[in-house]
């Protein structure tokens, strides 16, 4: 008799709801997958054998997103959920070099309280994970699971697997890719260390350009970035642009600048992305312009500036300070997008002079062209034509061979 209620017990255990206390503050176990959905891609989920934890866990195959309710309104014991520091889960990847994307939810996974976080798929075997709730960056102007007036961890009723976004790195088509997650659950203590290194100064990096030393120079932003409306944006973007002008003007090839752009992207983006976009060798310098989709969104400039602080916080934690950044002031567009944008480029302004960072102004090129004449340098509202990519390449690359104190070339000096 006693083993069998201690059987009963047991099997209780295994079907209570996530809240109770006796499963430990699991929020997910992936023991059964009834209750989860996916959205109107061709996502796909499936049980995956062996778990890391228990019998079973969940294998997705996107690109797309499945998602689960955990309960309509959470219980009251979930107050204790407040006390904990972060989340814990196991990941098996695909062996690709993608990522994926873990998303803790409010009432919504689809309303503004929604908390992401990716993780590299390069690793076939299961891999576990302990993040502190900062690490989570929201994908909306609210602050971070946690912070006083933000969504408390006991808020959390939604867990979303898989991202909104279709396409990467310039804009290229995330192909198909599976991983596995199991044992979502909070973790009481997360060791952190949340120093921000200082940058690497930008003097190093202009040193480095005169010495004739191997440069390497990522530029993140959005479409303006990418060359969305370019025929062809592998050439013509700005990026590539500035590469062919300074190995044309120093006569050397062991300068690569390259973008990591994506179109759309706002920076609450580019903050949950830096974990990608900056995996392996730190570059020597990065260069930061966005704002143009944040301005859509309505973004106040107040939020648009911790967006922008909290952005150079995380490149500079995930690169140690190896990498050097350069801000570009967000550019104007044409018509009434010609003064727009002005707020946003003036914060980072603000933001450089009270970092101390480099800034190449490319906005203050486009403003000088007035509101007609700028109508020349772009294909639509936003994005600038291969007439306007060619003037940033050209005032980016000038900036850098003046930092580095080069003469530019007699010909190239003379031209407008």
């Amino acid at each position: 008799m006693h083993h069998s209620r201690r059987a009963v017990v047991a099997m209780l255990v295994s079907v209570l709801p996530v809240c109770s206390c006796l499963a430990q503050a699991v929020i997910e176990d992936f023991e059964h997958l009834d209750a989860w959905k996916v959205d109107k891609s061709k996502a796909k989920i499936a049980a995956a054998t062996p778990a890391a934890v228990g019998e079973s866990a969940i294998q997705v195959t996107f690109p797309g997103m499945a998602y689960r309710r955990l309960y309509k309104s959470p219980p009251l014991e979930n107050a204790d959920w407040d006390s904990y520091e972060g989340i814990s889960f196991y990941a098996r990847g695909d062996g690709s070099d993608l990522y994926g994307c873990l998303a803790l939810g409010g009432r919504s996974w689809q309303s503004g309280h929604v908390y992401v976080y990716y993780f590299p798929l390069r690793h076939t075997d299961w891999r576990p994970y302990t993040i502190a709730w900062d690490d989570l960056v929201p994908e909306s102007d609210v602050l971070p699971i946690g912070r006083l007036g933000a969504l408390p961890p006991s808020g959390i009723q939604h867990v979303r697997l898989g991202s909104r976004w279709q396409i990467g790195h310039n804009n290229a088509r995330i192909p198909p890719h599976t991983y596995s997650v199991d044992h979502i659950a909070l973790a009481k203590k997360v060791p952190r260390d949340r120093a921000v290194p200082a940058p690497r100064p930008f003097a190093e990096v202009a040193a480095r350009l005169k010495s004739g030393a191997a440069l390497h120079v990522v530029c993140m932003g959005d479409s303006i970035t990418a060359g969305t409306s370019l025929k062809d944006k592998d050439a013509s973007r700005y990026a590539t642009q500035t590469q062919n002008t300074l190995r044309q003007w120093l006569k050397r090839d062991n300068i690569t600048v390259e973008s990591r752009a994506v179109g759309g992207a706002k920076g609450w983006d580019l903050r949950a992305w830096v974990h990608r976009d900056f995996e392996g060798e730190p570059p020597d310098l990065v260069t930061v312009l966005f704002g143009y989709n944040d301005k859509s969104a309505a973004l106040a400039v107040e939020g648009f500036r911790r967006s922008l602080n909290d952005y150079i916080d995380r490149v500079a934690r995930k690169t140690g300070g190896k990498t050097a950044i350069l801000l570009l002031p967000t550019i104007p567009g044409k018509r009434h997008r010609f003064v727009m944008m002005d707020d946003y480029a003036e914060c980072v302004r603000e933001v450089a002079a009270r970092r101390g960072l480099a800034m190449c102004d490319v906005q203050k090129v486009f403003k000088a062209l007035g509101r007609e004449g700028v109508e020349n340098y772009f294909a639509d509202m936003a994005h600038p034509n291969e007439a306007g990519h060619q003037l940033m390449a050209d005032t980016l690359a000038r900036f850098l061979m003046n930092a580095a104190g080069i003469a530019i070339p007699d010909a190239a000096a003379a031209a407008p």
